[in-house]
């Protein structure tokens, strides 16, 4: 039971990480048609790696617990990256994107070879 909260503890952090570099996402007007797009294949390499670990944990949390557990993890997820991610934290957040991405990758790494799938 306790390897199985320390996972749930890995998911619910590296949602919580691609909840903040949507809410990134959003403040930088990258969805706009006017807004700025991409800056170059980090970038985007970036914003990948973060969004597909973030949507395996997701998927892995809603195998090993009820639906509505892994739903409320990601609605409370969604909520904390919209009050950590503010237009005066941006910056932050933008020089702390490749330490993200190689923690959520390792992350969901750990998850998918060490965790018990049901």
């Amino acid at each position: 039971m306790i390897e199985k909260l320390v996972f749930t503890a890995f998911a619910v952090i590296v949602m919580l990480l691609g909840g903040m570099e949507a809410r990134s996402d959003a403040l930088r007007g990258r969805y706009w048609p006017f807004g700025p797009k991409t800056e170059g294949n980090l970038d985007a390499l970036l914003g990948a790696a973060i969004t597909i670990a973030s949507l395996i944990s997701l998927f892995w949390l809603y195998r090993t617990w009820h639906f509505f557990w892994a739903a409320a993890a990601a609605g409370v997820t969604v909520l904390a990256s919209r009050r950590i991610i503010t237009l005066e934290s941006l910056d932050l957040w933008l020089s702390l994107r490749p330490l993200a991405a190689i923690a959520t990758v390792a992350s969901v790494v750990i998850l998918w070879f060490f965790a018990a799938w049901p």
